[in-house]
């Protein structure tokens, strides 16, 4: 990461809890596992992307900012519990135009 994105990553007071990143954990029948993701990263705003069947991928932008950010779901179906993961990256602007056209946006 260079030196404009550390210091971007905490300089927003709507995204810069987040960081460079962040990750939740959610296992069915084990809410004692469940780690979420910051309350920050509900006021991103998707610009495109897809979710379905517990899998997914978006780009996400801060309004207040414009940081990118990349969120991406997997899921896995276990018998002993279901687990979901979500992992959200802080991306450079060559980051986020190489996502927005891979995911069509």
């Amino acid at each position: 990461m260079d030196d404009a994105m550390k210091r971007r990553d905490t300089a927003c007071a709507v995204c810069g809890p987040i960081g460079t990143g962040a990750s939740a954990f959610e296992k069915g029948g084990w809410p004692e596992q469940t780690v979420l993701l910051p309350a920050a990263v509900g006021a991103l705003e998707t610009i495109c992307g897809w979710e379905s069947g517990g899998r997914g991928e978006k780009l996400l932008r801060c309004a207040a900012c414009g940081d990118h950010f990349q969120w991406t779901l997997s899921y896995e179906y276990l018998v002993g519990g279901t687990e979901d993961e979500t992992t959200l990256a802080r991306l450079s602007e060559l980051e986020a135009d190489r996502l927005r056209v891979r995911l069509g946006g």
